[in-house]
């Protein structure tokens, strides 16, 4: 990873301007890079509207058994993502907000990241049924998914832009995340952010998003 990094680097020095998808990325390319200010430009990001939006669609998801309430997170486990912290912060929630709320995981996990959910699960005396692991879906199954959660959650530590929370937010779901890189440019709420370091932290934020319309 290391000489892939400096490989691309050296790559990029050779670049003459950059369009970037937050203000973050683009603070962090000429902070940390002998890159001029003046030749980068933020463009921001955006998703599919014709497939992240209100509009319920007939899609038929019910085999997935999701839950009438649910805090849902989508995307990977790498370390960044900061997913331990996530469970934790939920485990910290009141014994009735979990019996209501339950959390539900979206995304392409691996049969050890999986096996590692799960022990994070037991190890902070999570009930295994308040925990629900639906693994890859498609675009449109997402979508649904997003509209029908009580709460969209990313506890990164760090993220170039962080799509999954604009597609949440097109789906017409409340939004919470981390107070650091590009997340809270695109969630624009102080109230939403949270510091992704502190598990109480989060676990207050989600309280908070849970209870206070």
């Amino acid at each position: 990873y290391k000489n892939f990094y400096l490989k691309m680097i050296d790559e990029i020095s050779k670049v003459n301007f950059f369009l970037t998808n937050s203000r973050s990325t683009a603070s962090e390319l000429f902070s940390n890079l002998p890159i001029d200010e003046k030749n980068i430009f933020n463009i921001s990001s955006g998703c599919d509207q014709r497939v992240f939006n209100q509009k319920p669609v007939n899609q038929d998801i019910n085999s997935r058994d999701l839950p009438k309430k649910y805090i849902l997170y989508c995307g990977a486990m790498d370390v960044r993502k900061n997913v331990r912290k996530l469970i934790i912060a939920y485990s910290l929630l009141s014994k009735e907000i979990k019996n209501e709320y339950k959390l539900v995981f979206v995304g392409k996990l691996t049969s050890l990241e999986v096996e590692q959910l799960i022990m994070w699960v037991k190890e902070f005396g999570i009930n295994t049924d308040s925990i629900l692991i639906l693994g890859y879906v498609n675009d449109n199954e997402l979508a649904e998914i997003y509209r029908r959660c009580s709460l969209f959650i990313m506890t990164s530590l760090h993220e170039g832009f962080g799509l999954p929370l604009i597609e949440a937010m097109n789906c017409g779901a409340p939004v919470v995340g981390s107070n650091i890189t590009s997340i809270p440019e695109v969630i624009g709420m102080n109230e939403a952010l949270f510091n992704p370091k502190d598990v109480k932290s989060i676990s207050n934020v989600i309280y908070l998003a849970l209870t206070n319309e």
